[in-house]
């Protein structure tokens, strides 16, 4: 019941934040004249992170599954430019966490190709495929690998010539041998044009 309300607020928060950036992006004032404003100039290299809250949802085969709460990120992505709106990005994501009465960190984590396109001058989504993996911050543990999906939304709070900041949601469910994970991450981050 708790993973389901903190899935509904993540899902509740993502839908607001796309919103809002559509309704920004169409009461902009027309481009040119006494309203211009320099604006983010995006091409070349472009480099960008991330970190929020995070939620991991676990579903093994043939088990229970659960959701638990924790970190979204250090994330971060290096990429480029093919257009002002479009630039493709390798991006590496997850969410981490410690379960209750263990000393142990748990990760999902994704290495992956994203492409990032802007809809709107300050709303963006993105999406990618990559290697997921899962893993603790213990030495003696093997990392468990397997396909991952990425999808982001994310709104540009602040614009500068050559970056911005921005707070954005973001998914990625990894499918491995033994059952599914997916981290949720609700971010605040930083990119450079």
């Amino acid at each position: 019941m708790h993973a389901r309300r903190a899935l509904s607020l993540f899902t509740v928060a993502a839908s607001l934040l796309l919103l809002a950036g559509v309704a920004a992006a169409q009461g902009a004032p027309p481009p040119g004249g006494y309203y211009a404003q320099p604006g983010p100039i995006r091409s070349g290299f472009t480099g960008g992170l991330d970190l929020g809250l995070g939620l991991t949802h676990i579903s093994p085969d043939n088990l229970d599954s659960e959701t638990e709460t924790g970190l979204s990120g250090l994330n971060f992505q290096l990429g480029g430019f093919v257009n002002p709106q479009l630039a493709i990005n390798v991006r590496v994501s997850g969410t981490s966490f410690t379960p209750e009465g263990s000393d142990t960190t748990l990760i999902s984590g994704l290495l992956g190709v994203n492409a990032q396109y802007w809809v709107a001058p300050k709303v963006f989504v993105g999406g990618g495929a990559g290697i997921g993996v899962l893993t603790t911050d213990q030495e003696d543990v093997e990392p468990e690998s397997g396909l991952a999906l990425n999808g982001r939304a994310g709104f540009e709070i602040l614009q500068w010539t050559e970056s911005a900041l921005h707070i954005a949601f973001e998914v990625s469910p990894g499918f491995y041998d033994r059952g599914n994970v997916t981290s949720i991450g609700l971010q605040v981050g930083w990119q450079h044009y």
